[in-house]
């Protein structure tokens, strides 16, 4: 068709442009840029999605808190239960790990440890549920702290701040909350999750008596700042980290990879060292449970000290005689560590056969 006598095709004037753009605008703008609406209706999908999470976390929280705990217990063992046998894979590498740490027991009971240990887990949920709950009248009743004295102790001639060795052993969320019960919130590192709106509330119930959370991601500078302003921060160290964060010590019959922040932060300023965990023990008289609160000091002192060691022998020593007093701890409490991780997925690399030349 000819250009010249299409009245569709002569050249617009300005005015006409104008109106052009402005009908665009009206009726096609979206068409520019089809993924900004796309981006924003996910982002609005996420927010409400985290909000109603959030609200049912809520929920459940306030719900819990209001039973009396044994039946609060036998309620969240029960959906425990229900969430392992929905996802099978969860008992099989429970199993795979009983079996590498105790690999003399029977299987019986492996089977026993397992089940034991969702019963545990079942108490470490309650318990993080209502951490507002507990206060210092409920440590005096219900913890037992036998190295108090020495925990006051170190506190008073420590030159920084405590680095405090633990993991998922017993009530773990509840042993940073115990450490504001004492008067001395520390800092601890843990790994943020989605949804985000879920893991801020989760944060603002960790530090509700002092406690400040540490992101793992780039953790260490903020770690030997802490310490350096005479602040504990406690580290979960106990596990798998990737290879380029690890150093590889034995963990019960295996080694694993165990993230180096612990030893190297100190190192750097040489920190004392405490393993710590607070573990169930039983209940009191009146029904309540009770804990015993574990605070063993690292004897890493001559390792700082000891110049013909170079810093990665030194971070190898340090990281291995925390992780083996840490297995002390699970060896006395099995049922209490959480075995549904898998402790020793990154492996260390074969060593390099040397060549022989013919």
């Amino acid at each position: 068709m000819d250009t010249q006598t299409n009245p569709l095709s002569h050249e617009l004037n300005p005015d006409e442009k104008s109106d052009k753009r402005i009908l665009e605008r009206m009726t096609h703008s979206p068409s520019k840029n089809p993924a900004a609406p796309q981006v924003n209706a996910v982002e609005a999908a996420q927010s409400i999605l985290g909000s109603f999470v959030v609200l049912c976390v809520k929920l459940f929280a306030l719900f819990i808190r209001t039973l009396p705990p044994a039946i609060a217990l036998k309620l969240i063992q029960i959906l425990v239960k229900i969430g392992v046998t929905l996802q099978p894979k969860f008992q099989r590498i429970g199993m795979k790990n009983l079996q590498t740490a105790f690999p003399s027991l029977p299987e019986h009971d492996h089977h026993r440890l397992l089940e034991e240990h969702y019963r545990e887990l079942a108490r470490l949920i309650r318990d993080s549920f209502s951490l507002r709950t507990f206060d210092k009248l409920w440590f005096e009743r219900c913890v037992s702290f036998p190295e108090k004295e020495r925990y006051l102790e170190l506190h008073k001639n420590s030159q920084t701040g405590i680095l405090i060795a633990t993991g998922h052993l017993g009530s773990f969320e509840l042993l940073a909350h115990c450490a504001a019960l004492l008067d001395s919130p520390l800092s601890f590192v843990v790994r943020s999750f989605r949804p985000k709106a879920l893991n801020d509330w989760w944060c603002s119930e960790r530090e509700s008596l002092g406690n400040k959370v540490i992101n793992r991601s780039g953790a260490f500078k903020e770690i030997v700042r802490t310490l350096r302003s005479g602040r504990d921060v406690g580290i979960l160290f106990d596990q798998n980290v990737t290879r380029n964060h690890a150093v590889f010590v034995p963990w019960f019959s295996e080694l694993a990879a165990t993230t180096r922040a612990l030893a190297l932060a100190g190192i750097q300023l040489q920190a004392p060292i405490v393993v710590s965990a607070l573990c169930y023990a039983g209940t009191t008289k009146n029904g309540e449970d009770s804990y015993t609160l574990y605070w063993r000091k690292c004897p890493v002192e001559e390792i700082y000290q000891n110049s013909t060691l170079t810093r990665e022998e030194k971070v190898e020593r340090i990281t291995s005689l925390a992780s083996q007093m840490f297995i002390e701890l699970i060896n006395q409490h099995p049922a209490q560590w959480f075995w549904l991780h898998r402790r020793w997925r990154t492996k260390p690399e074969p060593p390099t056969l040397p060549t022989h030349r013919t």
